[in-house]
């Protein structure tokens, strides 16, 4: 029986040869275009499209066979929305404690300076790319990579708990930046998860925007909270601990309406 690709070793190949086409992708269209919004929808759409379309090819799939792509059910909505919401609050705790007691003031400074360098801009047609790159490119892409071709293809060759591990660990590493990486592997790990049980990537896709949005929304401070804005100082604000337990509660509910609702087919 041919193997899908691609496999584990291939996998981690593609996740660098990701990382390497974003750097020269982003730096070809800032020397040419000088957009730093054109850079980052660019910068994820093209080295993301340029892998699905060799696993496509590889395969001999359709591009929609390839990510595995298909129709939300109306009954999913509510429940992935509730975990998508209450996940972004936990996640940015998550951040905060990292912050205040792994990695030293000057490391969160440099981590603050280093989101604010690569998502400020300077004029409103970059701001709107670079939102639509964090909330619709950014997602679609890292789903239709990640859960799409490299967790399909472990799970075809090495059986699925190998495939939600390895392509969350991956998920994780393309983020780069460290502080990064304990929220990363979580939704990695709950996205791959999602997709094991028989959900599509369209149902990923769909809660990995709701999350970017959500971030964004408090990146760029159209909504202020505590703990869930990004502090441009160096001081660490944590989320009140109502709003945590509220949202350790509504996670764990609705992730129980996430696996238990749904009988959809495995993969």
């Amino acid at each position: 029986m041919k193997k899908q690709f691609p496999d584990i070793i291939l996998s981690v190949l593609l996740a660098l040869l990701f990382i390497l086409l974003q750097a020269v992708v982003a730096v070809f269209v800032k020397v040419v275009f000088g957009s730093q919004g054109l850079m980052l929808i660019l910068g994820v759409t093209v080295p993301a499209l340029v892998i699905v379309l060799l696993a496509a090819s590889i395969n001999g799939t359709s591009l929609k066979e390839t990510i595995h792509w298909g129709a939300v059910r109306g009954r999913r909505v509510l429940p992935i929305v509730l975990m998508t919401l209450s996940a972004a609050v936990l996640s940015s705790e998550m951040e905060n404690i990292i912050a205040d007691y792994v990695l030293s003031p000057e490391t969160y400074s440099k981590y603050v300076e280093d989101l604010s360098r690569l998502f400020v801009m300077d004029n409103r047609a970059d701001l709107l790319l670079g939102l639509v790159s964090l909330t619709i490119f950014g997602p679609l892409m890292e789903e239709a990579l990640f859960r799409g071709v490299i967790y399909r293809g472990i799970a075809k060759n090495r059986g699925k708990p190998i495939a939600v591990v390895t392509s969350s660990i991956l998920f994780m590493l393309v983020h780069v930046n460290p502080a990064q990486f304990p929220a990363a592997l979580a939704l990695g790990v709950l996205y791959s998860a999602m997709i094991a049980r028989g959900y599509s990537v369209t149902d990923t896709f769909f809660s990995h925007s709701l999350f970017n949005t959500i971030s964004a929304f408090f990146f760029y401070n159209i909504v202020e909270f505590p703990g869930m804005s990004v502090n441009k100082g160096a001081e660490v604000v944590h989320i009140p601990l109502y709003l945590i337990l509220l949202a350790l509660a509504t996670f764990t509910a609705s992730l129980l309406l996430v696996f238990r609702r749904f009988d959809g087919r495995d993969v």
